[in-house]
């Protein structure tokens, strides 16, 4: 590693903050146990040597919107388990990205970006950022995502507010502790090559804060800076048993994955405040005997003037939107999709 790519190591004043590793040893069964049982015994102590010999770590995604939550899960689990956008507060709900590798099984909970009240959307926006504070408190370890190269040019005062809660351990739910946390520094491509000087005050604003046990400069969208991430994670992981069937990256079924996905594109190709205003809601999914799927969504707007939006002139834009996402589709799912997405007025739907 070269440069900010490389990893800070020492960022916690308090001194090093790993977890003890638990003393746990396989039970000794059935000492006493007759000669006719001993085939049993041998099964049931393979079966928690087995268990034993597995590790897990549950890690919490927490920051503020466009931060590349989304962005650093999708990299580190290899595939598409979540939307990303430009746009704020593309994650809905508890969108969970799992990467097993070797003997360890890292869950990644992306959640909703975390603001204050006062930025809320809507009730349901509400909702979501409550949600991501209780995911955050069962959490084995935390991961706050910051956007450095905004905080140095444009600094946002909630980072500032959710950087501050984590020292007094309060962060997730009033009735349990904080997990361990690491502070991530996104977007460091951002930087011209003479300005990325221009972060080091930042990490010693942090730093002072005596918060994380580790702090990473990265760029996930570029793949930079993101191996000692995984290193890191796979280090902290504990004996457990496996909470996800090997191979598998996201516990999402394949109709909320095909939300996700098209939810994305619709934040990508619209603009201002037009896709907070519009539902995306599952139809139809067809399976094919060639191996292919037939996906059906509806777009559902308020009024006549969004329908148009969505749409575009002669469907330019509905096309360019179900073109980008079945692409994305296939990708994640592994076989040819046939997307329709059907643009409607509430009103219709009643």
């Amino acid at each position: 590693m070269r440069g900010w790519w490389r990893t800070l190591r020492g960022c916690a004043a308090s001194g090093s903050m790993l977890p003890s590793m638990c003393g746990l040893t396989a039970r000794r069964i059935g000492a006493e146990a007759s000669v006719g049982s001993t085939k049993q015994v041998a099964v049931d102590e393979a079966a928690a040597n087995q268990s034993l010999e597995r590790k897990l770590l549950r890690v919490g995604v927490l920051g503020v919107p466009n931060a590349g939550k989304s962005t650093l899960i999708n990299h580190l689990v290899g595939g598409k388990v979540t939307a990303v956008s430009t746009k704020t507060n593309t994650t809905r709900g508890e969108v969970i990205g799992v990467l097993t590798k070797g003997d360890t099984q890292i869950l990644f909970y992306d959640t909703p970006g975390v603001v204050g009240p006062e930025h809320y959307h809507n009730p349901d926006h509400e909702r979501k950022v409550k949600s991501a504070w209780a995911t955050a408190s069962f959490c084995d370890l935390l991961l706050l995502l910051v956007d450095a190269e905004r905080q140095v040019y444009r600094p946002d005062h909630r980072v500032d507010e959710l950087i501050s809660l984590f020292p007094s351990q309060e962060v997730g739910l009033p009735d349990r502790p904080r997990p361990p946390s690491v502070l991530v520094l996104n977007k460091m491509d951002l930087f011209p090559v003479d300005e990325r000087k221009l972060v080091l005050p930042l990490l010693e604003k942090f730093q002072q804060k005596k918060a994380f046990d580790e702090v990473f400069l990265v760029s996930a969208l570029k793949h930079r800076g993101t191996d000692p991430i995984m290193q890191y994670l796979m280090d902290k992981a504990k004996p457990g048993q496996w909470l996800v069937p090997p191979g598998k990256k996201t516990t999402s079924t394949v109709p909320v994955r095909a939300l996700e996905i098209v939810r994305g594109h619709l934040y990508k190709h619209l603009h201002k405040e037009m896709p907070y205003r519009i539902d995306l809601r599952p139809v139809s999914i067809r399976y094919f005997a060639d191996g292919s799927v037939r996906i059906e969504q509806e777009i559902v707007v308020k009024h006549r003037s969004q329908r148009q939006i969505v749409v575009g002139r002669k469907g330019a834009k509905i096309g360019q939107i179900g073109i980008a996402a079945r692409k994305d589709l296939q990708a994640n799912l592994g076989q040819k999709v046939h997307l329709i997405l059907n643009v409607v007025l509430r009103s219709d739907k009643k």
